[in-house]
């Protein structure tokens, strides 16, 4: 860059987001001043990339190692204050006359200073030893192993090579990751996300203002939406009628205020949340978000004196929305536990519900950081109805010869956080039973360890035994499952992790086939952003249509076809639907 030769100084006065090259531009630059609305990140690792125009070199070079590694490994931003701390920006103007802020600095700074000419400021302690273990705590949120491992050499290399060597190493490793069947697929995932907010933009309706947010519930979910909505400066009022929950609820929220204090002048967890025993609590709020246990008749006994919003996870929204005068304003807002972490929201739109409630619904989704999925009111929307296919088939795999840990192990290989079973047991598996009754839904081996008293983690014993939260393979379960297959003449046999993977998998496939079939979605990147961001599919393989889409759909069809040929399984044949768009 010019900067390099030229004896004059290069400035940069950033107000707004510096991202990726805009951020790499000002570092090329020999210093930077910032407004208060600025922020700044290298996000490439987000995209399975690593910075492509001098990000690695010149950050470790101005900032230290490990703050740079933190940065560049995460993709995640820093305000104009944080920026100051690190050294990143070397002044935050106040508000007001910028240009005379300007034109002071430079006076007070005549010398001209090449950033890529510095030496990495050493880490704390040995630096070495010191950047090791931060590489290492940070790999496990790594959301592309080859890439972070390739932020990470390259960040190292500053301690002793050129500026001139590493930026070759950098460029080098750019082209080699742009190229990467990962990358590819969380490029598509952003690609997919942008597509829906941009939808979420151009919906007809005008969204009403939101000061005050009701829950119905206080709950893990209840809980968790009332701390989302605090978390977004909203205040929320959260009705739970019984005391011992609500004294629960309070505890675990003064919890959560202690760990995660409030930033200077913002508002608190404590001050934003307020309680209340009955619904009464709700007339202030412009919005009420039911959170109340999975049964309609539950449900519809709660709105038959709200009339504003409701949280399910399966539940068609024409059955509440029922019960109340003005069914326009009502949908479901499907939030994902816990939810003041996970950022999806599928709002289903039932036949009655007006444009205004549904603007309104994914503009607050929106306001509290989520990424809102516009979703046709259909038992167990998208994600959920998905997932029941791929829990039919983890049921049957148990019985049919596989060990709870080989199906955990296979989807831990493809890429997943957990396991449906581990899973199973963290969530409670009393808390499926209880779907599974409501519904005349029968799994035979989950069913089986209810009854046996096997709940999960709470009980210290579900799929696995406990102590603590690490589960281990539990002979007692082998024999369980033994004994239902008997019963149920089920001839088992030693299954492969490929069959076991396909079986898990290639159902969620042709089930989506049929959600757009049905219109459920407007677009199918949509189904991956649902299950990337909801379901813990992992981004390097893009999403369940992506990833289909990948292995070719006729493929796909024709693995189907072979499993219920092999199991006898008519629900794994390839759907219509499916067949269609392999055919076309």
């Amino acid at each position: 860059m010019r900067s390099r030769t030229s004896p004059a100084r290069f400035v940069a006065l950033l107000d707004g987001p510096a991202l990726g090259g805009g951020l790499e531009l000002a570092l090329a630059c020999d210093y930077r001043l910032a407004t208060a609305r600025a922020r700044f990140a290298l996000p490439e690792i987000k995209l399975g990339l690593v910075p492509g125009a001098g990000g690695t070199v010149r950050l470790p070079r101005l900032i230290g190692l490990r703050p740079a590694l933190r940065l560049i490994c995460t993709g995640n931003s820093v305000e104009a204050p944080e920026a100051l701390a690190l050294g990143l920006v070397d002044a935050v103007l106040d508000p007001g006359d910028t240009d005379e802020q300007l034109a002071r600095w430079l006076r007070a700074h005549p010398a001209k200073r090449r950033v890529s000419a510095l030496a990495p400021a050493p880490a704390d302690g040995e630096p070495a030893a010191a950047f090791d273990d931060l590489a290492a705590r940070l790999r496990s949120k790594a959301p592309n192993a080859r890439a972070f491992a390739a932020c990470v050499e390259l960040v190292r290399a500053n301690l002793d090579r050129t500026a001139a060597e590493c930026e070759r190493a950098e460029t080098q490793a750019f082209a080699a990751l742009a190229a990467s069947p990962e990358a590819a697929a969380q490029r598509y995932l952003f690609a997919a996300t942008a597509a829906a907010k941009r939808a979420n933009r151009q919906l007809p309706g005008t969204a009403a203002p939101v000061a005050r947010v009701g829950v119905v519930g206080a709950g893990t979910m209840g809980l968790g939406i009332a701390r989302a909505v605090a978390q977004a400066g909203l205040p929320a009022t959260v009705v739970e009628p019984d005391d011992a929950a609500r004294a629960r609820a309070q505890g675990l929220l003064e919890a959560a205020a202690t760990k995660y204090p409030p930033k200077a002048g913002e508002p608190g967890l404590l001050s934003l949340v307020t309680w209340g025993s009955s619904l009464d609590a709700m007339g202030e709020c412009d919005v009420v978000i039911e959170a109340v246990y999975e049964d309609i008749d539950v449900k519809r006994e709660v709105f038959d004196r709200l009339a504003e919003i409701s949280n399910t996870s399966y539940l068609e929204v024409e059955r509440i929305a029922a019960v109340v005068p003005d069914p326009g304003r009502v949908l479901g807002m499907h939030f994902f536990s816990p939810a003041h972490a996970m950022r999806l929201v599928e709002v289903v739109r039932a036949r009655q519900t007006g444009d205004d409630a549904l603007r309104t619904a994914v503009n607050l989704a929106t306001a509290l950081g989520k990424i809102p999925v516009v979703v046709r009111s259909s038992y167990g929307f998208v994600g959920n109805r998905m997932l029941a296919r791929r829990s039919a088939q983890a049921d049957a795999l148990l019985l049919g010869g596989a060990r709870p840990e080989q199906v955990d192990s296979v989807l831990t290989g493809f890429g997943f956080p957990m396991g449906p079973f581990a899973m199973a047991d963290l969530a409670g598996l009393d808390v499926s039973w209880r779907n599974r009754q409501a519904n005349g839904v029968v799994a035979p081996a989950a069913d089986r360890l209810v009854e046996k008293g096997r709940l999960g983690q709470k009980a210290g014993r579900g799929f696995f035994r406990y102590q603590g939260r690490v589960g281990q393979p539990d002979p007692e379960v082998k024999r369980i499952i033994d004994q239902v297959a008997a019963e149920r003449g089920v001839t088992r046999r030693e299954l492969s992790d490929t069959e076991v993977l396909d079986r898990l998998l290639l159902p969620m496939v042709d089930e989506a086939a049929q959600i757009l079939d049905e219109g459920v979605v407007a677009r199918a990147s949509d189904i991956d952003v649902v299950w990337a961001n909801g379901y813990g599919w992992p981004k390097v393989r893009g999403g369940p249509v992506f990833w289909a889409e990948r292995r070719g759909l006729a493929e796909v069809v024709k693995r189907l076809d072979e499993l219920a040929e092999l199991t006898g399984d008519a629900t794994l044949r390839a759907s219509g639907p499916l067949r269609e768009r392999a055919a076309t």
